[in-house]
């Protein structure tokens, strides 16, 4: 066997960077900590190819995977031509020669079922090939293809090399779907200028613990990717993988190949596997409420072992202290969770840093001026942050807001993580609301959903906890939304995702300029019973209407009303006169009070009677919403408005139904009638909606 001392600094590499606190009991001979373990070896000390640690992989790929997938020109074998062990070194030849209706031949090895790892140091000492059209890779599949088929269930490259670049190596990491949906992200490391990886042997590693996964050439770290930074799709690289080592020839990345620089040898002096002494990380919120009560815990797979937590000052250790879980009292400072892990090898130290947020009822979750207190995720349209205001007006004076163009297809989305912890069931209870400003020159009565989400539940089919929803009723104008409960899926379900739908079944078929959203404020705020007393269908063009709300000492208001109607006093106080035109629509209220906590807002939709037929409206226009369409059996209707009058014509004018909508939610089953074309005429008194409906496919 080799002597390992001189490769035991690797090892310490890792420890060092994990555990930058960590001291040991005793002195050692070798730099690694007593902790660590050498799991899996093979020195390649023998004669031939251990078989109870390598299996061979024969042919092109064909039939399900010709090329491999990559379009390779070689076809692999376990000749000895291919594959030899000797001189305490692994060789694989790559060989310019016709078989098997391949034009090279090659060798490619994997650990499957002999080697299958999770976390720890991974790493190889390497000669790789000189030659053009060389792609040689140390890299790692997964063993059990847990959530799918490449490269959903991930893919780890350690080291990858073309011959045609032979200063440079890139270690890469594969997710997201299955193909073709698949994503990744990669590094290159470069060698100085007139050095080449073939010339001499490089040791290539990888540290992978449950959250990220970095890189190393010579003991030199150069990437690192975590589970944080590819979030929300999801991060497979938590299950067993097995080694490979090969050298393929063109394809992809091989690209053009040289014929004249074969055969082409690649040798392994080494692959070893280290375990993580201590592949632990606290677990619990980065983020809380001052004065809110927190546990903080780690796994507890552990043996012999003893547990001091730390937290700063001001915050209590209710309970739990000398376990693997604590429960805190945050106070009103920021700082550090750290829990000391004493083994009887080693003192490790582990730490959480956590922030702290006013439990107010303004909490700000993105204002994109100074307070950006949840991260942007993805989306599917174009997301723009700290965008500068094109349109500051009273209504928003912000000078920084977001953008947002949406896509021309359904289930368009944002999606926000990194959340701060909240009490969800007083959303849903009424208690609390969130609020939005938006700016959109759309269509009034456009849909926005959000969404209260758990992203690695939702991989799997489930995830959702709740749902809210908010009608823009403005066009070329800075608003407040207000989202209203919608649903409530599962509410035992950890939020960790907001995700907003924007005209989620994509009714409105605008232009681009009309696609694009200007959003600010994102915040949520207490909500009380407050209602808007006033005359709710005036004569048209009306003048001196008045609308109020019992007034609260200390509170300030601010009122809108629809376009072509004027505030003719009263805004900022209690109570408002109107001077009418020919627009019916919404009153809307907000009010603040005096110590800056309720945000209440209240509607009043008025009908204006008397105004000229030619006033049309839509059902879009008014947040009324006809789903699906064409339907089967059941058509269901939602609206803002409330006693709708329903009446259903069908193609020969003949009246088939008439019901009426005292909620905002209808089910209207036509399951008796015949598949055809129908009319639908919704009436709220002077508001009258008419839509084309189909019955059938």
């Amino acid at each position: 066997m080799k002597n390992f001392s001189g490769h035991s600094k690797y090892l310490w590499g890792i420890l060092l960077f994990l555990f930058p606190g960590i001291t040991t009991f005793a002195q050692s001979t070798l730099y690694q900590s007593p902790c660590s373990e050498l799991i899996w070896q093979d020195e390649f000390d023998g004669t031939e190819l251990d078989s109870d640690k390598w299996s061979p992989q024969i042919g092109d790929g064909c039939p399900s995977l010709c090329g491999w997938g990559n379009d390779e020109a070689q076809y692999y074998t376990d000749r000895p031509e291919n594959i030899k062990v000797e001189n305490g070194k692994l060789i694989i030849t790559s060989l310019k020669e016709e078989y098997e209706g391949k034009s090279y031949t090659s060798a490619r090895l994997r650990t499957i079922h002999k080697g299958d790892f999770t976390f720890g140091r991974i790493e190889a000492r390497i000669k790789l090939p000189e030659g053009v059209g060389s792609w040689a890779a140390f890299w790692l599949l997964p063993t059990d293809d847990v959530y799918g088929t490449w490269a959903a269930s991930g893919e780890i490259d350690i080291m990858e090399y073309q011959g045609k670049n032979p200063g440079e190596v890139s270690g890469t990491i594969h997710y997201g779907g299955a193909w073709p949906d698949n994503k990744y992200k990669g590094a290159v490391h470069h060698l100085p200028t007139g050095q080449y990886y073939h010339s001499d042997f490089h040791v290539y590693a990888i540290e992978w613990d449950s959250t990220e996964i970095r890189w190393y050439m010579d003991d030199k770290h150069y990437a690192t990717r975590t589970k944080e930074e590819i979030a929300p799709l999801h991060w497979p690289f938590d299950q067993r993988f097995h080694i490979i080592l090969n050298n393929a020839i063109g394809g992809h990345l091989g690209g053009t190949i040289n014929d004249s620089h074969f055969p082409m040898t690649m040798e392994v002096d080494y692959v070893r596997v280290y375990s993580s002494p201590l592949n632990r990380s606290i677990i619990g919120e980065k983020k809380a409420l001052k004065n809110s009560i927190v546990s903080y815990y780690i796994p507890s797979d552990i043996s012999d072992v003893s547990y001091t937590w730390t937290v700063p000052s001001g915050t209590a250790i209710i309970s739990g202290q000398g376990t693997d879980s604590i429960t805190v009292q945050w106070g009103d400072t920021d700082g550090d969770i750290t829990l000391e892990l004493e083994r009887n090898c080693d003192i490790f130290t582990l730490s959480l840093p956590v922030k702290l947020y006013a439990d107010d009822c303004h909490l700000i979750f993105n204002d994109y001026d100074n307070q950006i207190n949840i991260d942007y995720k993805s989306s599917s349209g174009s997301f723009q942050s700290g965008y500068t205001n094109p349109f500051p007006t009273a209504g928003n004076s912000s000078a920084k807001i977001a953008r947002y163009t949406r896509r021309t297809t359904p289930k368009d989305s944002i999606i926000f993580g990194n959340l701060i912890p909240q009490d969800y069931a007083e959303f849903e209870t009424g208690e609390r609301s969130f609020y939005m400003d938006i700016y959109t020159v759309g269509k009034p009565g456009t849909i926005i959903d959000l969404e209260l989400r758990n992203q690695e539940l939702y991989t799997m089919g489930t995830g959702t906890r709740s749902t809210f929803r908010a009608y823009t009723s403005k066009q070329n104008e800075w608003e407040t939304l207000k989202f209203e409960l919608l649903s409530v899926n599962d509410p035992d379900i950890k939020v960790d995702q907001y995700v907003f739908f924007i005209d989620p079944d994509y009714i409105n078929n605008e232009n681009t300029s009309q696609r694009r959203y200007h959003i600010d404020n994102f915040r949520r705020g207490k909500v009380a019973s407050v209602d808007i007393t006033g005359n709710d269908s005036p004569d048209c063009q009306k003048q001196n209407e008045t609308y109020s709300v019992t007034p609260n000492a200390g509170s300030s208001y601010s009122w809108s009303v629809p376009n072509g109607a004027t505030i003719v006093s009263g805004q900022n106080t209690s109570s408002i006169t109107v001077d009418w035109g020919t627009t019916s629509g919404y009153i809307t209220l907000t009010e603040t009070n005096s110590d800056g906590c309720e945000d209440i807002a209240a509607q009043l939709m008025v009908s204006l009677v008397g105004c000229p037929t030619a006033v049309k409206h839509t059902s879009e226009s008014l947040g009324i919403k006809l789903y699906p369409n064409p339907f089967h059996n059941k058509l269901i209707l939602e609206s803002k408005l409330k006693n709708l009058d329903i009446r259903i014509i069908n193609n020969l004018g003949e009246n088939v139904l008439n019901e009426s909508l005292n909620e905002t939610y209808k089910e209207i089953d036509l399951s008796t009638y015949p598949d055809g074309i129908y009319f639908i005429q919704l009436r709220s008194g002077d508001i009258v909606v008419y839509e084309k409906i189909i019955k059938g496919n």
